[in-house]
């Protein structure tokens, strides 16, 4: 026989109990545990406090026996015939007829409530409230996938409802028993012998009767149709209740109470209150940060907690041990292909439970399943599934896998999988082309719709950037390079930077190793475009080096064009462009030329680009192109004072951008008027566009716009004195900035704050983030960045006391600034001659500046 302390610790084990709730629930004292489990007390001197662990553990007759024996005292039955009054109370629970004490007279057949439930008081009100029913006869379902605690949670229900129900509560688990035992058991609770019944309908007959005139609630665990359903049904008329749990949607519930149980909400408590139920309150308020990661890592999935929780509480990790012992179950966990293994204990186990469901499946199911596991995002739409699978019918088959508890609905149509789910398909996953599939599903949404209408694939982003992983993971070379060609505009927008250099890199390694010139050149532009977006005009201007010699070498006269204009050589571009009618390249050609002439001040011949731009881009449907360079007709406008027409080129605008789906251009249209508005003193309209072009760039999340937008939001706001708004804009501008690795929106964002904390008298502050700024902008080598930080240098130089420095500094800036045609060039020359006079504050204006189409 196992010693005592093994044998209480095994307990304590299957049933999930932590020391200190085991203390709780039986009254006994967690010392007096601890040194039962630690083996320090071999014979515990009193059986009474045996017997009430054993009652808070739910341990049955038998083994509440060899438990007693294991600590050396007499069987329930010898501790019966010496007990005294109070120590029969405490032997009641046991039916024991030897005891001689007064059994239930009603059946109890609902197996142990769980000692660490928790939560759920919505879902069992909403399922008391279906079966008491003010007496009526009444069915109720609760329907959930597996591990989610359907069955605990009828359990729970059972002990709470116990005295509603004076004729007792049968309990039947449908999925491991047959019918005619199921009825046998029933009838036997009331003492009738049905074993001369053969056959599921007279036995059934008989089981109604009994219940006819009864109270009695009927549970039927783990139903998996409904023929399995309607033999354990009492009489309609009566007054019975039945609550049936299950994973699939049932006809047999048609018309009564219905509950669909999900995991614990994440943004309730209730994942953290059950893994305190283990742990103590104690462990889980020294590690709330990590066990909440668990717990998103589970997707809140009650089994999935419950044995983790079970893991560390077995585990018992002293206090220096606890961080380590944690953080190896959260490294594990972050696992995907291994999770479900970690989640495994005794017989328990999460893939154990799935693997029911999955084995319900036909084959051709099962394999539409498991192809779901290649999305790698939040949800998915039926399109995708259906090209995935090569499935027309891919909707009606997922309504069949709701119904059955695998799938769920998600936003505007779409479906999900649990993230368990998700692990155990990718475990099935024996067809690797369905990644393949799903990124070119992908690949041909764009290649359907306009480039950069990207608000089509915002719901998709996370699903593009596991399937271009997973192109290179299972070796798609080919697939791949056309999923990063497709989508490498997508990444830069949404601030992707870094992951769209390194698929990028990806990419050019299989375009050089298959010899395809004009797929590395296609792939080389591309990197360019990053890099120039990036701010790294001396790494954009090296590819685009190798892409004119590859052009000219391989007579690719098309990239030839653009590796040109990429150089700055608009003219010999164009030619180019002309002569073979390269219709794409042209509206944007003509257009960077209309800047080029804006920013020498002739604004005549500007206009006459900008307008041939916008006729050639509305002819081949280039609204990226068009509505920019009809904002840069405003501009024209607004320096040459006529603002009617530059309100009505901006309108123009605004109104083409409305009428395409395009909302990214949408946000550059009223970000841009907005910003002329400002620029003219008009502040609470000018605000009122920036603020529409803030919102819209946070909902379709492009990252580079909110930068742009903050920075210049803050910048008026500075002008206005609104110091503490400034702050605001800044600084959430400055950590987006960081975020997304854009040097140039990051260096001009350190400019801005050191400003800031320059205002704010923080001058040690605004030496350190002005120092990273200049340090920044020399690696740019961008004249206008450094104009500005010398700017700003002189403004901390007098501060300092320092003033024949601090102008020296500013001319050199102002001399800087006035060459690049920069909008602060006022400011500055403002601020150096209100030296003079020692009135100046800090704040000035700037303006909006011609759009150049990269």
């Amino acid at each position: 026989m196992s010693s005592f302390a093994d044998l209480l610790g095994k307990h304590l084990q299957h049933t999930h109990t932590s020391v200190n709730r085991l203390a709780k629930l039986s009254g006994v004292p967690q010392r007096t545990i601890s040194n039962w489990l630690n083996g320090y007390i071999h014979k515990p001197h009193q059986w009474q406090a045996l017997v009430k662990v054993a009652l808070a553990l739910h341990l049955p007759e038998a083994e509440t026996n060899t438990l007693l024996q294991s600590a050396g005292h007499p069987l329930l039955a010898e501790l019966g015939a010496k007990a005294t009054s109070s120590d029969l109370t405490l032997l009641s629970n046991y039916p024991n007829p030897q005891l001689q004490i007064t059994n239930f007279p009603s059946p109890f057949q609902a197996i142990a409530d769980l000692p660490t439930f928790v939560g759920r008081e919505n879902e069992l009100e909403t399922v008391k409230r279906a079966v008491l029913d003010g007496g009526r006869a009444a069915i109720c379902g609760v329907r959930g996938m597996g591990g989610v605690g359907k069955t605990a949670l009828a359990a729970h229900l059972a002990y709470q409802v116990r005295e509603q129900f004076p004729d007792g509560i049968l309990w039947a688990r449908l999925d491991t028993s047959d019918p005619l035992s199921i009825l046998g058991t029933f009838a036997e609770a009331y003492g009738k012998d049905v074993s001369q019944y053969r056959d599921v309908e007279s036995r059934a007959a008989v089981v109604r009767n009994l219940l006819a005139g009864k109270r009695a609630l009927v549970i039927l665990d783990n139903a998996e149709n409904s023929a399995q359903v309607r033999p354990m049904l009492p009489p309609s008329t009566g007054t019975c209740a039945v609550l049936i749990t299950t994973r699939q949607d049932l006809s047999v519930l048609d018309g009564w109470t219905r509950l669909t149980l999900g995991p614990f909400d994440p943004a309730s408590e209730e994942s953290l209150q059950l893994l305190q139920e283990y742990l103590g309150e104690a462990f889980v308020e020294r590690h709330q940060a990590t066990l909440r990661e668990i717990a998103t890592l589970l997707g809140h999935l009650p089994l999935a907690l419950a044995i983790a929780a079970g893991r560390l509480a077995y585990a018992r990790p002293t206090l220096t041990e606890e961080v380590a012992t944690l953080s190896a179950l959260c490294s594990a966990l972050h696992e995907s292909r291994t999770r479900l293994d970690t989640l495994t204990r005794d017989d328990l186990g999460v893939r154990a439970s799935f693997d029911v469901s999955y084995a319900a499946l036909t084959a051709e199911h099962q394999k539409f399943f498991a192809a779901l596991g290649v999305f790698g995002g939040e949800d998915f739409s039926t399109e995708a599934v259906a090209y995935v699978t090569e499935t027309p019918s891919a909707g009606e088959i997922l309504k069949h896998l709701l119904s059955l508890s695998l799938v769920q609905e998600s936003r505007d149509g779409r479906w999900r999988l649990h993230p368990l789910l998700k692990d155990y398909a990718r475990e099935k996953i024996t067809d690797l082309e369905g990644y393949g599939r799903a990124l070119m599903f992908f690949v041909e949404t764009v290649e359907a719709i306009n480039a950069t209408d990207f608000h089509t694939l915002d719901q998709d982003v996370d699903n593009i950037l596991h399937a271009l992983e997973a192109a290179y993971q299972y070796k798609m070379p080919q697939i791949l390079v056309r999923g990063v060609l497709a989508h490498h505009l997508l990444l830069r927008a949404r601030g992707l930077y870094a992951f769209s250099e390194n698929q990028l890199i990806r990419a050019e390694q299989v375009a050089r190793e298959s010899g395809d010139p004009a797929q590395l050149l296609e792939v080389l532009v591309s990197k360019a475009k990053l890099k120039s977006a990036q701010g790294y005009d001396q790494e954009m201007k090296a590819v685009y080096q190798e892409v004119l010699s590859l052009a000219r070498t391989t007579q690719n006269r098309f990239f030839e064009a653009q590796a040109l204009g990429g150089l700055g050589e608009l003219d010999q571009a164009l030619q180019i462009a002309r002569e073979i009618n390269a219709v794409t390249l042209l509206p944007a050609m003509i257009g960077n030329l209309g800047v080029r002439f804006a920013w020498q001040g002739d604004y005549a011949r500007a206009d006459v680009y900008f307008e041939e731009s916008v006729r050639l881009g509305k002819q081949v449907g280039k609204y990226e192109v068009v509505i920019p360079m009809t904002h840069n007709r405003a501009w024209l406008a607004f320096q040459q004072g006529d603002f009617d027409r530059a309100d009505v080129f901006s309108m123009e605008a605004i109104s083409l951008a409305r009428t395409t789906s395009n909302r990214e251009v949408l946000v550059g249209a009223l970000r841009n008027h907005g910003e002329s508005l400002l620029a003219r003193g008009e502040m609470e309209e000018g605000n009122r566009y920036m603020q529409e072009a803030l919102s819209m760039s946070r909902e379709i999340g492009e990252i580079q716009s909110i930068c742009e937008i903050l920075a210049e939001l803050g910048r008026y706001a500075f002008r206005e004195r609104q110091w503490e708004t400034a702050g605001n804009y800044w600084q959430e501008a400055l950590q987006r900035a960081q975020e997304i690795q854009s040097s140039v929106i990051l260096c001009q964002m350190q400019i801005y704050w050191a400003e800031y904390c320059l205002q704010q008298q923080q001058l040690k502050n605004a030496e350190t983030i002005l120092h990273e700024g200049r340090e920044l902008a020399h690696q740019l080598n961008l004249p206008w960045l450094s104009g500005q930080s010398k700017f700003v240098q002189a403004k901390l130089l007098l501060a300092h006391g320092q003033l024949l420095e601090a102008v020296q500094l500013g001319q050199e800036g102002l001399a800087i600034l006035e060459s690049s045609k920069h909008p602060r060039t006022q400011e500055v020359q403002a601020w150096l001659k209100a030296l003079n006079s020692y009135e100046f504050d800090g704040a000035g204006a700037t303006q909006g500046i011609t759009q150049k189409v990269t």
